[in-house]
């Protein structure tokens, strides 16, 4: 894949107006990577920290993190090709594999060494997998709510992604807005039937 810098959105790559600026307060950047057009946030100084998620979360996720911590650290997320405000290659084939190797040539055009890598969801082995294939970049892993291993021989797993990698989930999420939905749901559900810790049941 080649590897270009891209002009910033103030040469022509519009906010969309369904993203709140009150919430995500931070300047938008771009790299054209292999013909994927890859939306960045790059704030903070400091010793470098990537935030990494994936479909269909983005950037906006760590919103509340780097806002935090963009004090003690340089905080970069970038929006994987097709989520957030990142857009896609047209033969762009959506697979861990592929995206990995996007996280790869973008580091590798910040120019960042001595990461501290924060992967969360599909972030884990999307993530891990660069580190794995370029351990000199890597200081420190951060893993959360992901997983790191074959999900080959876990039927269920594997099952639901290629359901939600899948025709009719794409559908149904482009057509109902599925996902987001479903998910504040079954959130909303989870909560009203917990109470916090030390709490009367």
């Amino acid at each position: 894949m080649a590897v270009a810098r891209h002009a910033t959105i103030e040469s022509g790559h519009p906010r969309p107006a369904w993203l709140s600026g009150e919430l995500y307060q931070f300047r938008d950047r771009y790299l054209e990577i292999g013909g994927n057009l890859v939306h960045y946030v790059d704030e903070g100084a400091g010793s470098p920290l990537l935030l990494l998620t994936a479909g269909p979360t983005w950037s906006f996720l760590f919103r509340n993190v780097i806002r935090e911590v963009r004090g003690q650290f340089r905080c970069i997320a970038l929006d994987a090709p097709g989520q957030g405000l990142s857009e896609a290659a047209p033969d762009f084939p959506f697979t861990i594999a592929a995206t990995s190797e996007v996280v790869e040539l973008f580091v590798e055009a910040l120019e960042v060494r001595d990461l501290t890598l924060l992967a969360h969801d599909l972030g884990g082995p999307i993530g891990l997998s660069m580190a794995a294939r370029r351990a000199d970049l890597i200081r420190a892993l951060v893993i959360t709510d992901t997983f790191c291993f074959p999900i080959g021989d876990l039927p269920r797993p594997a099952r639901m992604l290629r359901f939600v990698s899948g025709p009719i989930f794409g559908s149904l999420n482009a057509n109902f807005n599925y996902l987001p939905t479903s998910w504040h749901g079954a959130a909303r559900d989870a909560a009203g039937r917990r109470r916090p810790s030390g709490q009367p049941t």
